[in-house]
């Protein structure tokens, strides 16, 4: 991202964005079942989340869904 920004997950589901500069939180989106985890690529421009349902999701910084699946379909060396 370009600006100085912070994502937040809830366990109800809502994406927060807090602006850095500007000192505004802004909801930016809703997952079904929580989320458990957020973590960006090293670059910022995709977010991995983890959902209370167990699936995994990517997304752009603009918030667009790349690729969606559950863990159980994940190897099982992967944690």
């Amino acid at each position: 991202m370009e600006k100085e920004a912070l994502i937040l997950g809830t366990s109800n589901g809502l994406m927060l964005l807090h602006s850095v500069d500007a000192h505004v939180t802004e909801v930016v989106g809703r997952v079904e079942g929580g989320i458990k985890c957020i973590s960006p690529s090293p670059d910022g421009d995709l977010l991995g989340i983890t959902t209370g349902f167990g699936q995994l999701l990517v997304m752009t910084h603009d918030w667009d869904l790349l690729h969606e699946t559950t863990a159980e379909d994940l190897p099982e060396a992967v944690d």
